[in-house]
C-alpha cells in the first residue's frame, strides 16, 4: 500500500485504562528519530471492509530498563511479542496493521516488568493513522504510554 492511500486513515484513541502507576500518557513526547520495520502484522480485520492501515510504533525509552519484553495485542491478536532495547532511545519499530473502520478495538501492552496499558482505538476515515507506544521507567515506576499521531511519523 502506498503512502497516499495510507493517508486516508485516522485513529481516535480514547482512554480505558493506563499503566500501573496511573500516570498520564498524553503528555508531549520527543518525536522519534529513527525506525525499524517489522514484518507486516495481520491484526484484526473484523467484518468491516475495506478497512485501513494503521502503524503502531513501539519503543523502549527507558535507560533504567535497557531491555524490556513487550507484548502488544490488538483485539486479542498479537502484533508484537519481543524484546526492545533502549539503544539511543530513537529506535521505534514499525508494526503496520489492517483494521476495520469505525469498530472499537482494544490495544493492550504488557511489559515483563509488570507495567501495562489498555486503550480503545477506533479507526476513522480522514483522521490520524498511527499510535506511538513507549515503555518508560523500571520496576515499580515503569509505565507504558500511547500517543496518537495524525500524520505519518517522520524521522530526521
Amino acid at each position: 500500500m502506498n503512502r497516499a492511500s495510507v493517508a486516508a486513515a485516522v485513529v481516535l484513541l480514547t482512554a480505558t485504562g493506563c499503566g500501573r502507576n496511573g500516570s498520564s500518557d498524553d503528555e508531549a513526547r520527543e518525536p522519534p528519530q529513527s525506525t525499524r520495520s517489522s514484518p507486516a502484522s495481520s491484526a484484526p480485520s473484523g467484518d468491516a471492509a475495506p478497512g485501513t492501515q494503521v502503524v503502531l510504533y513501539v519503543s523502549n525509552q527507558s535507560f533504567d530498563d535497557e531491555r524490556v519484553r513487550l507484548r502488544v495485542t490488538l483485539d486479542g491478536q498479537v502484533v508484537a511479542d519481543q524484546y526492545f532495547d533502549v539503544e539511543g532511545q530513537h529506535n521505534w519499530v514499525r508494526f503496520p496493521v489492517r483494521v476495520p473502520i469505525g469498530r472499537p478495538l482494544e490495544l493492550a501492552v504488557e511489559a515483563d516488568s509488570g507495567a501495562s496499558l489498555r486503550r480503545s482505538l477506533v479507526a476513522l476515515e480522514d483522521v490520524a493513522r498511527g499510535v506511538v507506544v513507549d515503555y518508560w521507567g523500571a520496576g515499580e515506576e515503569a509505565f507504558v504510554g500511547a500517543t496518537v499521531v495524525r500524520e505519518p511519523v517522520a524521522f530526521a
